[in-house]
C-alpha cells in the first residue's frame, strides 16, 4: 500500500508539470542592460561613484562588514571617502565655504599652501556609515583620511588603502590627536551613525598636496599619494 500511494502521488505531479509546461514557456524572460564599454573594474575603483557603480555593482568602494564604534569597520556603500553638506571648508581667503558649494577653480587652505580644485565627487551614502567625533556631529564616512600627530589615519585604512594605495594610512582612535587649522584635538570618542542613503556626500579633488580643511580639521583627498608633508601615516593599515 506504501509503495502504491508513491506511485500514485509522482504520478500526479508528472501531470501537472506536464499540463503547465506550456503555460510556463510563455511567460517572458527578462532582458538585463548591457554593460557599458567603460564599465570596467579598473575604471570604476578609480570613480567608485559612477554610474557604472550605482547601475552594475561594478568597482564599489567602501566595502566590509557593519562593525561596532571606532572598529574600523564599515558597510558597503556608493562611493568612497566623503564629508556630508554643510562641511565647512578653509578657502584661501581666510573664509569657509560649504563643501557642496565647491566647483573646479576654487582655491582652498591645504597644509603645504593652497590647492585648487579641479573637480567633485558626489555619490550618495547608500549604506554606509557617517562617523562623529567627541558627541560631535556626524559627519564623514569611514575611509577618509585626518592628519594626527602620527601621521595620516582613518577609521577603516583597508578601505582607505582600496582607494589610495599610494599614500599609508593607520587607523584612527581614541587618543589620538588630530591637527587642526587652529589647535590639536585629542579624540575621546568615535561614534557611527546611520544617515539618509539618498542623501548625497561630497569629495572635492585637489592639485597640489591633495589637503585641504574640513571643519577645521586637515583632511587629504582620495586622489594622489603625497603626504601633505605630515609623516609616514602611523605604520600603515594597521
Amino acid at each position: 500500500m506504501k509503495s502504491r500511494t508513491h506511485v500514485t502521488f509522482f504520478g500526479i505531479i508528472g501531470a501537472m508539470l506536464l499540463i503547465a509546461s506550456p503555460a510556463l514557456s510563455q511567460i517572458p524572460r527578462l532582458s538585463l542592460p548591457a554593460v557599458p564599454s567603460e564599465c570596467t573594474l579598473e575604471n570604476c575603483n578609480q570613480r567608485p561613484n559612477c554610474a557604472c557603480c550605482f547601475n552594475f555593482g561594478i568597482g564599489c568602494a567602501g566595502g566590509g562588514s557593519s562593525g561596532s564604534s571606532g572598529s574600523g569597520t564599515t558597510r558597503t556603500g556608493d562611493g568612497g571617502s566623503c564629508f556630508i553638506a554643510g562641511t565647512l571648508v578653509q578657502m584661501e581667503d581666510g573664509s569657509t565655504k560649504a563643501i557642496e558649494t565647491l566647483t573646479a577653480g576654487d582655491r582652498v587652505m591645504g597644509n603645504s599652501g593652497v590647492n585648487t580644485v579641479v573637480g567633485m565627487e558626489t555619490p550618495k551614502l547608500g549604506a554606509r556609515l557617517l562617523y562623529a567625533f567627541n558627541g560631535g556631529k556626524a559627519f564623514v564616512t569611514s575611509e577618509h583620511p585626518f592628519m594626527t600627530q602620527d601621521g595620516w589615519k582613518s577609521i577603516d585604512p583597508d578601505a582607505t588603502a582600496h582607494e589610495n594605495p599610494a599614500l599609508r594610512v593607520g587607523r584612527l582612535q581614541t587618543g589620538d590627536i588630530i591637527i587642526t587649522r587652529s589647535a590639536s584635538i585629542r579624540i575621546t570618542s568615535i561614534t557611527e551613525h546611520i544617515g539618509a542613503a539618498e542623501s548625497l556626500t561630497y569629495n572635492p579633488l585637489l592639485d597640489g598636496d591633495h589637503t585641504y580643511f574640513a571643519d577645521d580639521y586637515l583632511v587629504h583627498n582620495k586622489d594622489g599619494g603625497s603626504d601633505g608633508g605630515g609623516g609616514d601615516g602611523g605604520g600603515g593599515g594597521g
